[in-house]
């Protein structure tokens, strides 16, 4: 016969069980610093790691914001760094805050993440998160990010303001010739990625490598 003790572990045994806290769907699928290769925030937009290790800012509208090489990453972090404009950028997963610092300045908040992806790289942007199971936080409310409530739109508030709407870049193209074919490659790389070229060009690396000057809105 059971003491009342014993009785009360028993029923208490389920309770515990469901009421003890759950891990992250990001972590029960083994996402984190080290494999992650999309992380989506509150701007709204995504940086994400293409096939050639790059990361890559795009906007939700897939339109290229910036771009960046990998410097380190960990469980927690990931460290990258826009040599164009001497810009880093953290990664933080732990604490779920994407921080960046200009060439001379100090480091302010951009965005705050909404979830997380440890999906195959690609060669470009690959779409809005929407209904694939690579890896999420446990938010609670159905998957969809931060709380915001009705008609609140992105999180602009608490300094996650993001780099401002408007940016212009260098872009690579291959070696250019000529204005002609500058006048091609840059309008075909500006349409590639949803900007507009300036009309400005540049040869960086004599017969192998020019850049096209092309704003994003």
């Amino acid at each position: 016969m059971f003491s009342q003790a014993a009785r009360l572990a028993l029923f208490m045994c389920p309770v515990l069980a469901i009421s003890a806290p759950t891990a992250s769907a990001a972590v029960q699928r083994g996402v984190d610093g080290r494999n992650v290769t999309r992380v989506f925030h509150t701007g709204p937009g995504s940086f994400e790691q293409t096939e050639n290790g790059r990361w890559i800012e795009f906007g939700d509208d897939g339109r290229l914001i910036h771009q960046f090489e990998e410097r380190r990453r960990d469980a927690n972090r990931i460290e990258l760094f826009d040599t164009s404009r001497g810009v880093r950028v953290w990664i933080d997963l732990r604490t779920r805050e994407i921080s960046g610092a200009p060439a001379f300045g100090s480091t302010r908040l951009l965005y705050r993440i909404t979830d997380i992806d440890a999906g195959q790289r690609g060669r470009g942007w690959r779409g809005r998160r929407g209904g694939d199971n690579g890896g999420g936080w446990d938010r609670g409310n159905g998957g969809r990010g931060p709380d915001r409530g009705p008609n609140r739109g992105p999180d602009r508030g608490n300094g996650g303001s993001g780099w401002g709407r408007e940016s212009t870049r260098s872009i690579e193209v291959g070696p250019i010739w000529n204005q002609r074919d500058a006048e091609t490659k840059c309008a075909n790389k500006a349409r590639e990625m949803r900007g507009e070229w300036t009309g400005q060009w540049s040869t960086t690396v004599q017969g192998r490598m020019s850049v096209c000057e092309i704003r994003f809105r």
